[in-house]
């Protein structure tokens, strides 16, 4: 079995040989060497070859690997729990921001709306004025205006048309703005999530890779090659680069 079948070891704590530093270690419960009613823990590395027995020497051999590993363990962990807060923070300043631009732009359409209401509301009562002295004026049979005061009449509403498809145009032109900038807005937070995703797979793929140099494939959960093929290829070359070594010396 790859794991270490002692209760001081995790299952899911893979250790490496401290003589190749392999991963190809091998635990099973063997009979004791001298006392044959007892049993304990043997392991062999399968690419050097180098055998242990008794609890106490896996336990000595190993003790180092599992409290680098569980330190390890602990820091992921850790940034794993800080990339989430700072992404629920970041994502908490982004719904603020969008829920202020929001009231801002009703705030706005309100006061222009109250502008627009105002104004027709003062035209309303002047259009029932006139009405009410046209009226008169019929019913009496004379006219009450001249001619100057017809043509001033007809100049202020003209005037007033005018103003009003004015402010009728102001009015599109600012909520087609608005439209096209809450646009421009989401186009570009779309651009920068796609950005940081690819860029996030990029950086996952990258330390995903396989730790032989000529190799680019993902190496596997438990080992940081992608096969046994490249693993013994890094231990060939490891076992050359010492022997090199030692005959230099």
């Amino acid at each position: 079995m790859p794991a270490i079948p002692l209760p001081q070891f995790p299952p899911d704590f893979r250790p490496r040989c401290h003589k190749c530093s392999s991963t190809n270690l091998n635990f099973v419960f063997t009979r004791h060497l001298w006392i044959w009613n007892q049993s304990e823990v043997k392991y062999n590395c399968c690419m050097c070859g180098i055998v242990g027995y008794g609890d106490s020497v896996v336990i000595a051999r190993f003790t180092d690997q599992l409290v680098a590993w569980q330190k390890e363990k602990l820091a992921k962990e850790e940034a794993r729990v800080l990339e989430e807060a700072s992404l629920k923070a970041q994502a908490e300043m982004q719904r603020l921001a969008a829920e202020q631009a929001l009231l801002k732009a009703k705030e706005d359409a309100m006061k222009l709306m109250t502008k627009l209401e105002r104004r027709r509301a003062i035209d309303n009562a002047y259009r029932v004025k006139r009405r009410e002295a046209a009226k008169l004026a019929a019913a009496s049979g004379i006219d009450i205006l001249t001619p100057e005061q017809k043509a001033v009449i007809e100049e202020k509403r003209a005037a007033m048309r005018e103003r009003k498809r004015a402010d009728d145009r102001a009015y599109k032109a600012r909520i087609r703005a608005a439209e096209k900038a809450r646009a421009a807005e989401k186009e570009r937070k779309e651009a920068e999530v796609a950005a940081s995703t690819a860029q996030a797979a990029a950086e996952a793929k990258l330390k995903m890779k396989c730790a032989w140099k000529n190799c680019d494939n993902p190496h596997t959960e438990t080992s940081k090659y992608c096969s046994r093929t490249c693993s013994n290829r890094s231990a060939y070359l490891s076992a050359r680069q010492r022997k090199a070594a030692q005959s230099a010396v």
